[in-house]
């Protein structure tokens, strides 16, 4: 059983006492653990197209139809489009929600993929390259 737990279960106070009585006369014995890695990989949405043309220009007109006109510009925007293209860039430009790419998602005309991004933890940082040393006529 781990402190925390015993800590829950019977008090802070009590547990610590109870504990330290115990690793006294040796019945119990303390070990220490590294907790699980906190951090996970990153991942960002991309979104493509995955429907033809004439299946892209048939949902257009009818989003229009029903006055689906995010729906619509956001078809209208990845036509033009060859590679897939982030969701949080796609929301900045188009300022559309969540719900219209699931509502896009969910009549199989578009394709919501989650890539890994490796992280750069000196991003942030510029760095200004130096000249070689000059040799000696030894070295």
């Amino acid at each position: 059983m781990s402190l925390p737990e015993l800590e829950e279960a019977i008090g802070k106070r009590k547990a610590r006492q109870i504990t330290d009585q115990l690793l006294d006369r040796q019945l119990i014995t303390k070990t220490l653990e590294l907790e699980k890695a906190k951090i996970k990989p990153k991942t960002l949405s991309y979104i493509k197209l995955i429907a033809d043309r004439e299946e892209i220009e048939v949902a257009k007109a009818r989003l229009d139809k029903s006055r689906a006109y995010k729906q619509a510009e956001l078809l209208e925007f990845l036509t033009g489009q060859t590679q897939p293209i982030s969701i949080s860039e796609l929301r900045k430009r188009l300022n559309c929600s969540p719900v219209t790419i699931k509502a896009l998602e969910s009549r199989h005309l578009v394709s919501v993929e989650r890539l890994r991004v490796r992280r750069d933890p000196l991003s942030h940082l510029s760095f200004t390259t130096s000249p070689p040393p000059v040799l000696t006529s030894s070295q």
